[in-house]
């Protein structure tokens, strides 16, 4: 898996885009799993065959879950854009 992110600061807002280069190797999957880091907020997610997605919580941690509407196999990317509103306390990103 390969990833490249773009991103741009402004007043109060971190915005990024990122694309995710997927290679199945061996077999087909019908779902996938992303980890978003804390504090993220996902815009938007496209990639081929895409079902729907759906940002779900486990134990503190979220993940966006991937549903595709056909077995998928080789290379597809998944690209997206998200945002990180950023406070006072935020001296570091």
């Amino acid at each position: 898996m390969q990833r490249l992110r773009i991103v741009s600061l402004g007043d109060v807002t971190l915005a990024g885009s990122a694309s995710v280069q997927v290679n199945v190797k061996s077999g087909r999957i019908m779902d996938f799993r992303l980890a978003l880091p804390e504090g993220v907020s996902l815009l938007n997610l496209t990639a081929p065959s895409l079902r729907t997605y759906k940002i779900n919580e486990e134990e503190g941690e979220r993940f966006v879950d991937i549903e595709f509407t056909q077995e998928m196999e080789g290379q597809f990317r998944l690209d997206l854009t998200y945002e990180r509103i950023l406070g006072d306390a935020d001296a570091q990103v």
